[in-house]
């Protein structure tokens, strides 16, 4: 449902990929994702634009959790390209981040983006993870991991940074924690 090859992006002649979309948006540029599941990861490459369902369209919460991205592996959200609050994460499932470096469903390295009204669950460690950043984490849904083989993960993994979370719903993977930093 759409072409990476002859699409142009627009409503009536999407791009196939979540990534091509990313790679071909210019700065302030808003992807906006239709519902459906995306098998693949996604790394934002330090652009400043926002990745939404129709969420934010029309604030419909049916979008968040029909809008999957969903990998074969690896981690499902790459910030690691020094973004700003001026690229945002919207109204997204992320699922599936497993088998990589990082093993989680996003990662903020010496990144500072928005994630906002995503629901992050099943992502085999933590949900979140970042390191060097002050990413703003405002009104998801976020699981831990409650059966990594070294123990239960954190929801969130907070390294050397000083992020703003904000209403946020969050289940632990480990019983005795929530956020760990």
């Amino acid at each position: 449902q759409g072409s990476d090859h002859s699409g142009d992006g627009s409503e009536n002649d999407p791009f196939a990929t979540i990534q091509h979309g990313i790679n071909n948006a210019d700065p302030n540029d808003t992807v906006i994702i239709s519902d459906g599941t995306y098998e693949e990861s996604i790394n934002f490459y330090g652009k400043a634009i926002t990745v939404a369902s129709r969420f934010i369209l029309d604030q419909d919460p049916s979008h968040i959790i029909s809008t999957i991205i969903r990998p074969d592996g690896g981690t499902v959200v790459t910030f690691s390209s020094n973004e700003g609050n001026d690229s945002q994460l919207v109204g997204l499932y992320i699922t599936g981040g497993d088998n990589g470096i990082v093993n989680a469903g996003i990662y903020c390295n010496e990144a500072s983006p928005v994630i906002s009204n995503c629901h992050i669950a099943g992502n085999k460690c933590e949900a979140i993870k970042l390191n060097l950043s002050q990413a703003q984490i405002i009104n998801n849904e976020i699981h831990g991991w409650p059966h990594f083989p070294e123990g239960p993960c954190d929801a969130i993994t907070v390294n050397r940074s000083g992020p703003l979370i904000q209403d946020n719903i969050i289940y632990a993977g480990d019983p005795n924690g929530n956020i760990s930093a």
